[in-house]
């Protein structure tokens, strides 16, 4: 390492730290301005209850800061030598410009390193921190708007199959529930006995109710026996699965490790869960790389883009880096919603913004060069 190297690694290391300053400031008062100033008031918490709470965000806001900070670090490090004539210097003694782009990539790279690092031993801790506080304080967090399918038993012949909409764990309560009850006949085949709809159902006194049920009993015949009513009883002991602790296992996808999202991958496939679901996490665990990349692109995007006759300024700065981010930004999210919808895959879905960021790059570096 050259000593021009460590000159431009400084000025690029104070850059990416102005940038996290200044990104991670909006984004802490943004969070602490909107959901979590409204959870203190409607849930009545303290300022150390709400600060705990801040505390277990800080993880996950650098891991959304960092592509930023590196973009916003770059322009204004390459601006500055732009501004101030070192870089025509620089050239001017026989350097190349690409020979003073490789601290810019040890320093996006340097960057991307430490993401990835927060995202995985980082964020899923504090993510599983931030849940139980929830829950210590009697908020409702296990909801899935995809709904559930839960198989029993996971593997061998099967003895029911439970579907939900959602459901609230304090109290416990299950909503848009559909219970289908199978029996093993002589050539192992499982065969349906009951199947039933119901709007809600709540264990009252040890035992479960379904209200606004619908029964369907299957008998010899090639008819069900239909039957509804207000209110189902199941007798003392006819169980469904612990709902509670399958949430506290469900983080979401965001929020959790490689490691993580390949056991609940398996889970899904297991329990036969909906496609779409299944699709979400394939489209996460790519993005557990894609986003980390993206410091490294963002560096190379802001070398070109920082070479002006005047100084950039930190105003400047901060426009050019939010414009780029908010288009990656809606690249990325446009891309993954297809993934999740099937109608890309999920590597193609999570990487074409950083595709697009690498051919922007790319045009950007050759202009510079010219």
């Amino acid at each position: 390492m050259t000593r021009l190297d460590r000159y431009i690694g400084r000025e690029l290391g104070w850059g990416v730290l102005q940038g996290f300053a200044w990104f991670g400031s909006l984004m802490l008062i943004a969070y602490l301005m909107g959901p979590l100033l409204g959870q203190m008031i409607q849930l009545r918490l303290s300022f150390l209850d709400v600060l705990s709470l801040g505390v277990c965000k800080v993880p996950e806001t650098v891991r959304l800061v960092l592509p930023m900070a590196t973009l916003f670090g770059t322009l204004i490090a390459i601006g500055r030598l732009s501004g101030e004539g070192e870089l025509t210097a620089i050239l001017a003694s026989g350097i190349s410009f690409k020979r003073v782009l490789v601290p810019v990539i040890a320093v996006g790279a340097a960057v991307s390193v430490i993401s990835l690092v927060t995202d995985q031993l980082l964020v899923p801790k504090y993510g599983k921190r931030e849940e139980q506080l929830l829950r210590a304080f009697g908020i409702q967090v296990i909801r899935n708007k995809e709904g559930w399918t839960i198989k029993e038993p996971a593997q061998g012949p099967l003895r029911r199959l439970i579907y939900l909409d959602h459901f609230t764990e304090k109290p416990l309560k299950l909503y848009g529930v559909k219970v289908l009850e199978y029996e093993t006949d002589l050539e192992s085949n499982s065969v349906p006995t009951d199947e039933i709809h119901a709007r809600k159902a709540e264990k009252i006194e040890g035992r479960w109710v379904f209200s606004d049920f619908k029964l369907m009993t299957f008998l010899n015949s090639d008819r069900p026996r239909m039957g509804q009513g207000t209110e189902l009883v199941w007798e003392p002991g006819r169980e469904l699965p612990d709902f509670t602790e399958e949430g506290k296992r469900k983080q979401k996808p965001h929020k959790m490790s490689f490691a993580q999202i390949a056991s609940a991958l398996n889970r899904m496939r297991i329990h036969n869960a909906p496609a779409e679901k299944i699709r979400e996490y394939q489209v996460e665990w790519h993005n557990k790389w894609a986003f980390p990349a993206a410091c490294l692109l963002f560096a190379l995007i802001g070398a070109p883009l920082g070479i002006q006759r005047q100084r950039t300024s930190t105003s400047l700065g901060l426009g050019i880096s939010l414009a780029v981010v908010l288009n990656y930004y809606f690249i990325w999210r446009f891309c993954t919603s297809l993934g999740e919808g099937g109608r890309m895959s999920p590597a193609l879905a999570s990487w074409v913004a950083n595709l697009v960021c690498f051919g922007a790059s790319l045009l950007l570096l050759q202009r510079a060069q010219r």
